[in-house]
């Protein structure tokens, strides 16, 4: 069996730019009904009244579960539907603020676009398995089908038969956004989001109402129009599936941590922050409260303090309620004591319709302060409605903020690339702020792969493993390869036509290819299936991209790679390609060099104890409660040889001091200089370089 090293990169939770199915997006892995969006797709501005734009967002659902979703229109006389509703966000100067909402479209008939996989045909008044629903930014924003917020519980995805109607005119119910927020000349180096979050009691009621929204970067132009395409270049964004904006928070800055609060009785609520030291011995404090789907929602929101400590600078920040929703306006007053800062709205008993923290929406907190991270002992957040069962979540909640919430860590030495001495002790140096605590690992066959099945394209007679049809057939070709000279190619097809490739698979494993594509965008396509769910759809100018998956059974299935052309119009070189095909078991697996240090580690003592060309070492942020923040690090992979052997082949001999003698008197830089060789790690090739291999002269790998 033969060994592989490859990097992997393993598939997110990337829906769309590529037209990409997750690989942890499975169909039939959850029980039930549950839509997800799976896209956002377009966006609609609809103009402007005074100051504020009025906007929409397309968005194509995505029926995950193992039965359908019910899809029964409100003209039907039912609640039996999803609503969707869509909202914006800014990260400006490092706080990250919701900047707009709108009220929600309701759904009606269900239709198939086929970009989440093999849909089982149950369409019109349910979503089948596998089935896509797609909703244009138009439809999104089209006032006779919106209804309002305030009618829905999120948590069990019940509202009425027939909502309350937003009215005609420019703004009324679609996303609402003042314009200062989103004029480029006054938002420099802003990130902005859309989020897209469907609510529908069936999903709810079976459990699987926490992976309802989804979120992708867009970018307002001089206009105020607004994009899914980055207008400086470098292609359109992804919509990153099941996760909600503030996860676009995290994912833009290491500094930020969050905590998922699952209520008793109740839905979920993020907590998110991040600090910065701003000068000797002072803070400042960011924070974000975002409710995804929790109807008794959130009125409060307290830190506490040592006493004696001061706060200044106190901030808060809402959405505004709008187009005739109930809801109050007034923001929430600051409360600064000795040893707590808190702000809250009206109670529930005081005013039913107050300024709380609804669902689908977050709340800004912010100040400066002279305490350290440390110093905050725990969060304080109070529910606005009460509880209704005496095991629901109490009315004040009181717990720990995630922490790690700083700078990353990363490993300074050793740096990656050159070759470590078995059985030498050494430093690992990092650099860590003084509020990161980190584990450190190591794997010793980091990215091996016993290959099952695998192809470059470099020799032909390998055709005979491979099956293809179509008007013109694939085959190898050296026009283009990721690496070596060759890969295979699609036929050169017309209007209309498609040409596929197949190898069929024993089952199990992990599967990985580099792919490329020069086509029409989103009309010409590759497209990747196993079995009948299409894992890849590919088009455009799309770059070797690596894509991997993990076979979740061990029965056998057919392997298809597929590309298509629409009636019309072609673009690029109108072809795709694959390249470095293989199949087989990962056998990478980590240990730890340290659990967790004390926050601001600097040096951990290591001996290398295993001899492997495919060392690797990492550092993870340690957030407590068994969750880690992770960065890459992948350029710290490295040799473990025994001492003296430069070339690697497990003996110290003649080969290993000619290697050495070659660069004798170089140093790091210059191009005869081989790092393999320095074995005292001083980046020079010298006498004790050469003494090393004589040292050693004949010995072997244990």
């Amino acid at each position: 069996m033969k060994k592989w090293c490859l990097t992997l990169i393993t598939a997110g939770s990337c829906c769309a730019a590529a037209w990409a199915i997750p690989g942890d997006v499975v169909i039939g892995a959850t029980q039930g009904p549950d839509v997800i969006v799976g896209a956002c797709h377009d966006v609609t501005r609809w103009g402007q009244v005074g100051s504020i734009h009025a906007y929409s967002v397309g968005t194509t659902s995505c029926s995950i579960g193992t039965t359908p979703v019910l899809w029964r229109s409100s003209g039907s006389g039912s609640n039996e539907h999803p609503v969707i509703a869509q909202n914006f966000y800014r990260l400006k100067d490092g706080r990250f603020e919701q900047i707009g909402q709108s009220w929600l479209k309701h759904g009606f008939t269900a239709v198939n676009n086929g970009i989440c996989g093999t849909c089982d045909g149950q369409l019109g008044t349910r979503l089948g398995v596998g089935c896509s629903d797609p909703y244009g930014a138009g439809l999104n924003g089209s006032q006779g089908s919106l209804g309002a917020r305030f009618e829905v519980n999120a948590y069990t995805g019940v509202f009425p038969v027939s909502p309350t109607r937003p009215g005609t005119g420019t703004l009324n119910g679609r996303l609402q956004v003042e314009d200062v927020d989103v004029d480029p000349g006054q938002n420099a180096g802003a990130i902005y989001w859309a989020e897209c979050q469907y609510v529908t009691a069936d999903d709810a009621q079976a459990g699987n109402g926490y992976n309802n929204a989804s979120h992708r970067q867009v970018w307002f132009q001089a206009n105020r129009d607004a994009t899914f395409t980055n207008p400086g270049g470098g292609g359109a964004s992804p919509t990153i599936c099941q996760l909600p904006a503030i996860e676009g928070w995290k994912a833009s800055d290491p500094t930020v941590a969050i905590r998922k609060l699952d209520l008793a009785g109740d839905g979920r609520v993020y907590i998110a922050w991040r600090s910065e030291n701003t000068g000797p011995g002072m803070f400042h404090y960011e924070f974000a409260v975002y409710n995804l789907n929790s109807h008794r929602s959130v009125r409060g929101f307290a830190i506490p303090f040592p006493e004696g400590k001061n706060v200044s600078n106190a901030y808060f920040h809402d959405v505004d309620y709008h187009s005739g929703e109930p809801f109050d306006n007034t923001d929430w007053p600051v409360a600064v004591g000795t040893d707590r800062v808190g702000w809250a709205g009206d109670s529930y008993a005081t005013n039913q319709n107050a300024n709380a923290l609804r669902w689908g929406t977050m709340y800004n907190f912010a100040f400066d302060a002279d305490f350290t991270p440390e110093e905050i002992p725990n969060y304080e957040l109070t529910l606005f409605r009460p509880a209704v069962d005496p095991n629901d979540a109490p009315e004040v909640i009181v717990g720990e903020l995630p922490i790690g919430a700083g700078p990353p860590a990363n490993i300074l030495y050793p740096a990656g690339g050159e070759t470590l001495n078995v059985d030498e002790p050494i430093d690992i140096e990092l650099f860590a702020s003084p509020t990161t605590r980190v584990n450190v690992q190591v794997s010793t066959n980091y990215a091996v792969f016993d290959a099952v099945a695998e192809d470059d394209f470099e020799n032909t007679s390998t055709r005979s493993n491979w099956n293809s049809g179509g008007p013109r057939l694939w085959d190898y070709t050296n026009t283009e390869a990721y690496e070596g000279s060759m890969s295979a190619a699609s036929g050169n097809i017309a209007d209309g036509q498609l040409t596929w490739l197949e190898r069929e698979h024993a089952g199990g494993g992990t599967l990985q290819f580099w792919y490329k594509v020069s086509s029409e965008a989103n009309f010409d396509e590759l497209r990747f299936k196993v079995g009948s769910r299409t894992l890849l759809r590919a088009s455009g100018e799309t770059d070797w991209t690596l894509f991997t998956y993990e076979f979740e059974t061990t029965d056998p299935v057919t392997l298809r790679w597929e590309y298509r052309k629409d009636g019309a119009n072609s673009a690029g070189q109108d072809k795709a390609w694959i390249d470095n095909f293989v199949i087989g078991a990962d056998t990478t697996s980590w240990s730890d060099v340290v659990e967790t240090t004390a926050p601001g580690t600097t040096l951990i003592p290591w001996t290398p104890t295993v001899v492997s060309e495919h060392t690797r070492l990492r550092v993870r942020n340690d957030l407590g409660d068994g969750e880690y923040g992770e960065w890459d690090l992948i350029d710290h992979s490295f040799a473990v040889r025994i001492y003296g052997d430069a070339t690697g082949d497990c003996a110290v001999n003649l080969a290993d001091l000619a290697a050495t003698l070659a660069g004798f008197g170089t140093c790091d830089g210059d191009p005869l200089f081989d790092s393999q060789a320095d074995f005292n790690h001083d980046l020079c090739l010298d006498l004790s370089d050469v003494s090393g291999v004589l040292s050693n002269f004949g010995a072997t790998c244990p």
